[in-house]
């Protein structure tokens, strides 16, 4: 089963508040209590592209949409994710996928076809 719930629970939970930082006691008591995903794909772009994409975009992903709130924004969602990572079992659970502005998408589209071949086949 690919499921990206529980890690975007922790993102919602943890990189939406008015916080700055985030600590590992917090994030570790969040995943003691959730179920551990079969498997995470991460898909990891500079965090200066991030930013970048995110400022750029019509459709902000938070709703405060200043340079400051959406910096804070991706600034915590790379600090919960490399906390997750850093944990058993879940580092054992992920597939990072490093993807940039210079990215071939055809190394995107490789990857999520051998993705969709293992899932297809743990199904059966």
């Amino acid at each position: 089963m690919l499921d990206e719930g529980t890690v975007q629970i922790a993102h919602l939970l943890f990189a939406h508040e008015e916080k700055t930082s985030v600590t590992k006691k917090e994030i570790e008591s969040f995943c003691n209590h959730v179920p551990i995903p079969d498997l995470i794909v991460h898909i990891m772009a500079p965090k200066s592209e991030v930013i970048s994409r995110s400022l750029n975009r019509k459709d902000k992903p938070i709703v405060d949409p200043s340079p400051g709130a959406i910096k804070r924004f991706i600034n915590l969602g790379h600090e919960i994710f490399e906390i997750i990572n850093d944990l058993d079992p879940w580092t054992n659970k992920t597939i990072t996928f490093f993807n940039s502005d210079q990215t071939n998408p055809q190394e995107a589209l490789n990857i999520t076809n051998q993705i969709m071949d293992v899932q297809s086949s743990v199904k059966k």
